[in-house]
């Protein structure tokens, strides 16, 4: 039935889930088609995604208007992010500064969910109410099962027809339609939803959303969000106003973007192509030679970048002097030493092209290896562009990445720079582009780069916006944006990312029991950000009361996950408030983190069709190798009997004793290991924690007049987080509205 309620059946069902292995690999060779036949889904519903001015003629209907087909109901500013780290914070903090500092109306598109699934799509902030989503969903799903219907008689059409369905763009080939399905996959027709609505939607006040901010699902270059042209020329009115950003870049989904951070660069970087149609041309051996131009080659294992990107891209490297003279040296023609590749950060060195290069600009060039060598970097000299920088990074970035990136701006985006920002997150503040003591609300050092990247694509749309108005009004919002920016900054807020829930003892009492403190972390880099911000707000809290739930999916390894939660620190024996005894230490002398650990089955996951590796291989991959018993059987992987028969949760429990036990030394029925369950849903291990702290309160309360509140650590992954959240009771406030059809 068509009810608000009634999307949330469909659409995690087979109707767009891929769920068996063959269903998989079908979705899966369609991938680098995504940004294409997205742009197909929303044509069929009659919402062109490439804006174009009415022609000189006024043709095209009676009116002089373009018609349906070729008009774009979508509001024309946009902010694009992509990342792996950071993507949705520096979204949520666009969205703040957008709204509460420029005083724009914002529709924001990010995934995953925490708990509902309509807090992917919100407008000023807030989740879509279930009227707007379930209207959207009946709507976008109705309209597709038309045109099929319609289209089955003549499966194929006439090449007319066929054309005017493909909008007369080139390189789209016909054909590349005919295996598409009817309905678009889960997160395809998410994507589409949160487009439909944010060009549909008003306000109680009657106001249209001013501007997108869309967060990449995966990757970039081929997601469901990279189908939005860009302005082709300074001033131009064909396309979109869009920023893009990319936020730090590390090893994630290797099994689809790359095994390299140049590869997953080059994914990322894929965003900054100026017509979408071009992403096409990529698997297209048959592809003129021009298109061919606007597209980077995507880099080799070990990656290939220019050294003299580095300038541009605003690198701080200088760990090696000697390879970089090196490169110095060939290239004035002397005889220095060869560049050992395995010094510069495992990366190849691609020479620069010959040219004819004046005295001045080899001065530059020393003055920048020299700059280089010493870890610092001169200061580029603004140079005259042909458009606005609309491409945006951060300088936490690697070499390797922001030479990959700049390669991407230069090329898919048709000889556009990137714009590095740099951010010292060790300072208060940064005045050149953070207002004197800017508080931001997201906790976390980490989040001040976020913030800076955000302010920054921030400034850059408003400068557009006015551009493509042409008039007074936007430097006018531009200036109350300024006055109101540090407001913003504090107010923002994104759940799931370093959030803290306080629970009290009992419902009935104010008095915590613990601090729950959660966060997403699922890389190595984000999971040492995570523990920095969670001994922080932990401060001197016992390590009996200090308590880590995880979950991380069977996809990727968790060993150097569980290897930075072990986190033993080289301290001194210090006494436990709660406690007659001294904390245990394990045979290196540092002290563990966590008295307690629960290995937890979150209420959904990502459907999968890789089997998960059982603790041995696991282990093996990270270069640990568990001796078993002599009268245990292993096959010829050195994989236990039974081992494969274990749940993920269990698997994860014995990586975690295997690793206390062989690289730290302790003895799993000493005092020195934590206490290990595995096995149970969030909502049993919440109840249990509380009842284990409560009791041990009350053994302990003759000798601690006042016991500390607990410390719990919910992380490796969003869907463990989400569902703490909702065992928590945690519920954001629905955005009020209508869709206007």
């Amino acid at each position: 039935p068509r009810t608000s309620d009634s999307p949330l059946a469909p659409l995690p069902s087979d109707l767009h889930i891929a769920r068996t292995p063959e269903a998989i690999r079908a979705s899966a060779v369609r991938r680098t088609r995504t940004p294409h036949d997205v742009r197909e889904y929303l044509r069929r519903i009659s919402m062109c995604p490439c804006p174009a001015a009415p022609p000189p003629d006024g043709g095209g209907g009676d009116d002089g208007a373009l018609p349906l087909h070729r008009r774009s109901l979508l509001p024309r500013n946009v902010v694009h992010i992509t990342g792996t780290k950071g993507k949705g914070s520096t979204a949520s903090l666009c969205e703040s500064v957008l709204r509460r500092g420029y005083g724009l109306t914002t529709g924001m598109f990010t995934s995953p969910h925490l708990i509902d699934i309509r807090e992917r799509i919100r407008i000023n902030g807030m989740p879509v109410s279930k009227e707007v989503f379930g209207e959207a969903y009946w709507t976008v799903r109705e309209r597709l099962e038309k045109w099929a219907e319609d289209n089955r008689k003549d499966e194929r059409g006439s090449t007319d027809e066929a054309m005017e369905r493909n909008d007369g763009k080139e390189g789209e080939s016909i054909d590349d339609n005919d295996s598409l399905p009817d309905l678009p996959g889960y997160f395809r027709m998410l994507t589409i939803m949160a487009l439909f609505i944010f060009a549909h939607h008003r306000t109680t006040d009657d106001k249209k959303v001013d501007v997108m901010i869309l967060e990449v699902g995966m990757g970039g270059r081929f997601d469901a969000t990279n189908v939005l042209d860009l302005h082709q020329n300074f001033g131009s009115t064909e396309g979109y106003n869009v920023v893009a950003g990319v936020t730090l870049i590390d090893l994630d989904h290797t099994r689809v973007l790359g095994t390299s951070k140049a590869q997953i660069a080059w994914e990322k970087g894929g965003i900054f192509h100026v017509e979408k149609s071009e992403i096409d041309a990529i698997d297209d051996a048959h592809c003129d030679d021009e298109r061919q131009d606007f597209i980077t080659r995507r880099p080799s294992s070990v990656a290939e970048f220019d050294v003299h990107d580095l300038h541009d891209s605003g690198s701080n490297i200088g760990e090696d002097k000697e390879a970089l003279d090196a490169v110095d040296s060939n290239e004035k023609g002397g005889s220095g030493a060869k560049v050992d590749e395995a010094k510069i950060v495992g990366v190849r060195i691609t020479p620069r092209p010959p040219t004819s290069s004046t005295s001045s600009e080899k001065k530059d060039t020393t003055a920048l290896v020299q700059a280089i060598s010493r870890g610092s970097m001169p200061q580029s000299t603004p140079t005259k562009k042909s458009s606005p920088t609309v491409f945006f990074t951060i300088n936490s970035n690697p070499p390797e990445v922001l030479s990959i990136l700049r390669q991407c701006a230069r090329n898919e985006g048709h000889g556009r720079t990137l714009e590095v920002v740099r951010i010292d997150d060790t300072l208060d503040y940064d005045d050149a582009i953070l207002p004197k003591g800017s508080a931001v609300g997201l906790p976390g050092r980490h989040q001040k780069v976020n913030a800076g990247l955000a302010v920054v694509m921030c400034r850059a749309l408003m400068m557009g916006m006015e551009r493509l108005q042409r008039s007074g009004t936007g430097s006018e919002n531009e200036k109350k944006g300024e006055d109101r920016l540090a407001m913003a900054l504090a107010m923002a807020f994104w759940p799931g990312r370093c959030q803290t829930v306080a629970v009290p003892r009992f419902a009935s009492e104010g008095k915590r029991a613990m601090n729950v403190r959660l966060d997403g972390a699922h890389t190595p880099q984000s999971m040492g950000t995570c523990l920095e911000w969670f001994r922080a707000v932990s401060g001197d809290c016992p390590r009996h009361k200090r308590v880590l739930v995880f979950h991380c999916g069977h996809e990727r390894n968790p060993v150097p996950l569980l290897r930075l939660l072990q986190n033993r620190e080289n301290q001194d024996e210090q006494e436990d408030p709660c406690s007659s005894q001294s904390v245990p230490h394990d045979k290196k002398g540092n002290v563990p983190l966590f008295g307690h650990i629960y290995f937890c089955r979150p209420d959904s996951e990502r459907p999968s069709a890789i089997a998960p590796l059982s603790a041995s291989e696991l282990l093996s991959d990270a270069g640990v190798t568990i001796q078993h018993a002599a009268e245990v059987s292993v096959d010829d992987n050195g994989v236990a009997n039974g081992e494969r028969s274990k749940t993920w949760q269990e698997t994860l429990s014995d990586v975690w004793n295997a690793i206390e036990r062989i690289e730290c030394g302790v003895d799993m029925n000493s005092k020195q290991s934590a206490q290990v369950i595995y096995g149970l849903t969030v909502q049993e291990a919440m109840d249990k924690i509380k009842q284990d702290l409560n009791v041990s309160d009350q053994m302990k309360e003759k000798k601690v007049r006042a016991s500390k509140t607990a410390e719990v650590l919910v992380t490796g992954s969003l869907y463990v987080v989400g569902s703490t959240l909702k065992t928590l009771g945690f519920d954001e406030e629905t955005s009020k509205g209508r869709l206007d059809m």
